[in-house]
């Protein structure tokens, strides 16, 4: 098995009384792009300031490209990190910041140049390096921040939440960039957020986190068809996967199983309940709400003790009232009382 680029050994990070990492073992691989999934104060954050030096864990070891990082400074660990709030300095040129880095870094002016010419083409900031960030709108200020640290030609990127101040719109084009720049560049890229969107378009794995431990590691695609547990199939998924209790009737199906998952997309409504394909799972329900999102519908169902939610692809209204959804056999996923699929591996990383 090759070395790791980053590895992080029976990680504890503690502040006062609060444990935020517990026993953490993780193993990001040269040349990904590792994204550190899950909601505020899941401890992502604390790890990528771990690998950067910024923080110490309380216990445990953290090694780049195999050598122990316990004795070595942040300026010397061969990492660039790009945060949230551009950090820029509002008196200097858009130039003047990408190049302040490598001014203290005693590179000539001369390679200098180049590098700054070489990364505002890039990242698309060839006509502003004359200008202040005052000046710059929110999505090319994140871009000088990019350009500044890629200038300094790291091995590693460090990324946390980077495009949260932004629109929509602006966060979906710089998330096209990045994965450019992430291809172009050939680095390990290692980001973090809470939007799973970002982390299942960008990433080349995805570690999926919960109050310090993690629940899940997978490529992007095996995270959405294979959830290890009911926290992964309730956090990806755009609306998430529906989990309900199993029942006395589903049972039979479903040995062992104490809730039963599927996605939105996968379910069908239909008034008729003899239009029903056999072999399908039967929730009859009542439809109470449908909003038109363009070329899809999402409606909510509620039936007794849940509420379920549908997305079709057709371009109909389905009156309100009651409805029989159903689920082909193999669409439905079921999960034990831990909460742990009955179908997949047990996840990465904390057991």
């Amino acid at each position: 098995m090759s070395t790791p680029m980053i590895e992080l050994r029976g990680i504890h990070k503690s502040y006062g009384a609060e444990k935020v990492l517990e026993n953490l073992d993780l193993r990001m691989e040269k040349g990904g792009f590792t994204v550190l999934l899950g909601p505020s104060g899941c401890g992502k954050s604390t790890i990528l300031r771990l690998i950067a030096g910024l923080e110490t864990a309380s216990a445990g070891e953290v090694l780049i490209d195999g050598a122990s990082m316990r004795e070595v400074q942040p300026g010397d660990r061969g990492i660039a990190m790009v945060f949230q709030n551009y950090a820029l300095y509002p008196t200097m040129t858009v130039r003047e910041n990408i190049e302040y880095g490598l001014k203290n870094g005693g590179i000539a002016k001369k390679e200098r140049d180049r590098r700054i010419a070489e990364i505002a083409e890039l990242v698309g900031l060839g006509d502003y390096l004359k200008k202040k960030p005052q000046f710059l709108s929110g999505g090319q200020r994140q871009r000088v921040a990019l350009a500044r640290a890629m200038v300094k030609q790291p091995r590693i990127f460090l990324m946390d939440e980077p495009l949260s101040n932004l629109d929509a719109k602006l966060r979906g084009q710089l998330r096209k960039d990045l994965i450019e720049l992430y291809r172009r560049l050939g680095s390990t890229f290692v980001y973090v957020t809470h939007d799973q969107v970002e982390a299942m378009s960008l990433g080349t794995k995805v570690i999926l986190l919960e109050k310090g431990k993690i629940r899940q590691e997978a490529t992007p695609e095996e995270l959405y068809a294979r959830p290890a547990n009911v926290f992964s199939a309730r956090f990806i998924g755009t609306p998430p996967m529906n989990i309900i209790e199993a029942d006395p009737a589903t049972s039979a199906r479903f040995p062992g199983a104490r809730h039963l998952g599927f996605r939105p997309e996968k379910a069908r409504i239909t008034v008729d309940r003899s239009a029903v394909p056999s072999g399908d799972l039967i929730f009859p329900g009542e439809l109470v709400t449908h909003e038109m999102l363009g070329s899809e519908v999402l409606y909510q169902v509620n039936g007794p003790g849940w509420k379920v939610q549908v997305k079709l692809y057709e371009n109909r209204r389905i009156p309100f009232g009651p409805v029989f959804i159903h689920v082909d056999r193999k669409d439905i996923f079921s999960f034990d009382g831990d909460g742990n699929s009955m179908e997949s591996p047990a996840p990465g990383g904390n057991r």
